[in-house]
């Protein structure tokens, strides 16, 4: 039987070099969406096509309110070429918890202003090579 966990404490840090940084007081909504490369592999005179698996990737979207002080993170990364680390737990990060880790580079960050709302603040961290599976010790 399947064991079907909330997303309320979902966990998403990044190192921006100074240790990682908690990122989950302000998001309301984080993934890591993998991906593979599919080459069409089909010789002539076939009747059904043959595909290959290829290189892997993925992206890590997120979308939440602005702070001041992720801001300045963010801001300080995106102009540089700066590999970053990241750790995911869909369901949290105690002990145990399902994690997704990796490199990451920063590809998009919005800050966006509403006279009707909170200052919201969303971006885009594009995987940057294999991404590791494990759980929180």
């Amino acid at each position: 039987m399947a064991t079907l966990t909330h997303g309320k404490l979902a966990y998403l840090g990044v190192d921006f070099g100074a240790g990682e940084q908690d990122l989950s007081d302000v998001l309301k909504q984080a993934a890591v969406n993998r991906d593979r490369d599919i080459a069409e592999a089909t010789p002539f005179g076939a009747d059904a096509k043959t595909k290959k698996g290829g290189i892997t990737g993925g992206k890590i979207p997120f979308d939440g309110w602005f702070d001041a002080t992720i801001a300045a993170l963010m801001d300080g990364v995106l102009d540089s070429d700066v590999d970053l680390t990241f750790s995911y737990g869909p369901a949290g990060h105690g002990t145990g918890d399902y994690k997704y880790s990796g490199s990451c580079i920063l590809a998009k960050w919005n800050v966006e202003s509403s006279s009707t709302d909170m200052v919201k603040a969303s971006g885009e961290f594009a995987i940057d090579g294999v991404v590791s599976t494990g759980t929180f010790s």
